[in-house]
């Protein structure tokens, strides 16, 4: 009988749980269909776009697509004559904004250089030592009792105060009282300038090193660093003696500082920016619309390059491109020669090319590895054939998974990478060009500002 009450209790629960199963299983099965399935629908759907913005591309002319008809042309990439008479050429202020370069700051933060003057180092011997704060550091003595706590001064009286040297070097960090039940919280022992707070019995010896040491510039093994008063090399954005220099997480020094510009930077002080020792500015020429595909040019440009160039800065430039053929590169390129106009350049002509504003709807985006080779390459050689020196901008991550650097490395490559501690960037391959923030401060440029080194 107890049985018999036991299994007519568990069969309304399997039936129960039967059902629940029933309702519970498609829902998973749609789940996981749904997260595997989401990334295949958003790339067919990228190039669907894709199709899409390139049926309705512009017509061009003949010369344009001739390299895609001849092999014969296709290793010359001759420029197009007046290419303004194939495209709808916008200035970039009656562009959509959402359409053009984002300008938001990705950088984690801010990049203001740090102010060293020299002349502060050329003190009398012994040279003082200051922390990364520039208050100066002491070792101390102090009078301790017989539980090893920190005398009060005047008195002699034992505090419960226990006085802390954590690495053992003779600089005191912090001192710790005794609660109860081994508990112990920790006391301040120094006032705002690191001198020792009156209360406890503790005296301060300045810091110093023998004059002649490690302060100041050195060469070594063929770089140039840097030392600050601690006599350790210096590292990130500094501005020593009234010039910008850029530092790595060891302490070199890049070769060259230069900053890169478009209509977003407004009026530049050239002057002012070559004063503090930038070298070069590479300007935005125009770009094309990440969504649209139309074409515009950067009004500004010109007056930005002749400006540089008058204040003895030496200048490049660069395209925003969406291209998705090769038609289109060499478009995008021969607005440039024309709005150059015979204009010589120091630095490179580079074809900036991004993922868009908002992934995967970019006409752009979809394009594989082989294509955007091919575009870069159709670019570059357009350029070459003009004269001018090519490259490639872009940032670590398309450059990576999107781009084969072999077929490239025959071109400068400025690479974006904003990292933290002054790190050089992680990227497997050879750069020319580090922008390592788009959030520095340059006297004569206002807001926020794009910076450059070269090692």
């Amino acid at each position: 009988m107890k049985g018999e009450k036991k299994g007519a209790a568990v069969k309304p629960d399997r039936e129960k749980i039967e059902k629940l199963l029933m309702i519970l299983l498609p829902c998973a099965a749609i789940l996981i269909s749904y997260y595997i399935l989401a990334p295949q629908i958003k790339l067919l759907y990228a190039h669907v776009q894709q199709e899409k913005y390139a049926a309705s591309a512009p017509a061009v002319a003949a010369d344009a697509v001739a390299a895609e008809e001849s092999p014969e042309a296709a290793a010359e990439f001759v420029p197009i004559e007046d290419v303004s008479r194939l495209l709808d050429i916008l200035d970039v202020r009656e562009m959509d904004a959402g359409e053009i370069k984002d300008n938001t700051p990705h950088a984690p933060q801010p990049t203001v250089p740090e102010i060293i003057y020299t002349q502060e180092l050329q003190s009398p011997n012994p040279l003082q030592i200051f922390d990364s704060m520039g208050r100066p550091l002491y070792t101390y003595s102090f009078k301790t009792g017989s539980t090893g706590c920190l005398l009060y001064r005047g008195s002699g009286e034992e505090s419960d105060v226990i006085p802390v040297d954590e690495n053992g070097d003779g600089v005191l960090d912090y001192g710790l009282r005794y609660i109860s039940e081994g508990y112990f919280e920790s006391v301040t022992l120094f006032n705002g300038d690191n001198s020792p707070v009156d209360e406890y019995d503790i005296s301060a010896i300045p810091l110093t090193r023998p004059e002649g040491s490690n302060v100041g510039w050195k060469t070594e093994n063929g770089k140039t660093y840097y030392y600050g008063q601690n006599g350790l090399p210096v590292t990130g954005l500094k501005n020593i003696d009234g010039k910008l220099y850029y530092f790595n997480q060891w302490g070199e020094k890049a070769s060259r500082i230069g900053v890169d510009v478009s209509c977003f930077n407004g009026m530049v002080n050239y002057a002012a920016v070559k004063a503090q020792g930038v070298d070069f500015v590479l300007v935005r020429i125009g770009g094309r619309g990440w969504e649209s595909g139309l074409v515009y040019v950067d009004s500004m440009a010109m007056d930005h390059l002749r400006s540089a160039k008058a204040a003895g800065l030496k200048v490049g430039a660069y395209f925003y491109s969406t291209a998705v053929n090769v038609a289109e590169a060499v478009q995008e390129a021969s607005l440039i020669i024309e709005q150059l106009d015979g204009m010589e350049l120091e630095m490179p002509v580079f074809i900036d090319m991004e993922y868009s504003g908002s992934f995967p709807r970019g006409r752009a985006d979809a394009l594989n590895a082989a294509q955007r080779v091919e575009i870069i390459s159709a670019f570059c050689k357009t350029m070459e054939n003009c004269g001018y020196e090519a490259g490639i901008y872009s940032g670590e991550s398309l450059l990576s998974s999107s781009v084969d650097h072999s077929s490239i490395e025959q071109y400068c490559i400025w690479l974006a990478n904003y990292t933290e501690n002054n790190a050089l960037p992680t990227y497997p391959h050879r750069y020319d060009i580090w922008q390592f923030t788009d959030r520095g401060v340059v006297e004569g440029m206002g807001g926020n500002v794009d910076i450059n080194v070269i090692f």
